[in-house]
């Protein structure tokens, strides 16, 4: 289950392959050919770069009216917002959408299979630091 901005996909009849929520950013680096220096001079830009997020989906029930609604609620804006998914309970990233590929649509207009592409910061955060701290009484 993947949500979005608050909303889950599910909402709109939307099921979610998640098997792209495990992958890791990586390191944001500039590379120099230097003349007459075997190998490349690497330098580290001391960050990660954003990472694209693909999330193959298919809508198997009233295919016209929850896409078109899918499609109202990620196209709002194109702010980060938050984004949960199941395969990754204990975290969550921040994200916006990049990119809605156009629908492989079934027989009878009924199923259709599409991918939302998100842009994620490179950063997970724990949903454990949400809660506030307790001070424990010592005696």
């Amino acid at each position: 289950m993947i949500i979005f901005n608050g909303k889950s996909f599910r909402d709109f009849g939307c099921h979610v392959d998640e098997l792209e929520s495990l992958t890791r950013p990586e390191w944001d680096t500039t590379s120099v050919e230097v003349p007459g220096r075997n190998g490349t001079v690497t330098y580290s830009n001391g960050r990660f770069k954003n990472i694209e997020l693909p999330y193959d989906c298919m809508i198997d029930k009233d295919f016209s009216t929850n896409y078109a609604g899918l499609l109202a609620f990620l196209q709002r804006d194109s702010s980060y917002h938050r984004l949960e998914a199941d395969a990754e309970k204990e975290t969550f990233r921040m994200a916006r959408v990049k990119s809605i590929t156009s629908p492989k649509v079934g027989a009878w207009f009924r199923r259709a299979t599409f991918t939302v592409k998100f842009d994620c910061k490179p950063q997970r955060f724990l949903k454990s630091g949400e809660d506030p701290f307790q001070m424990q009484n010592g005696s």
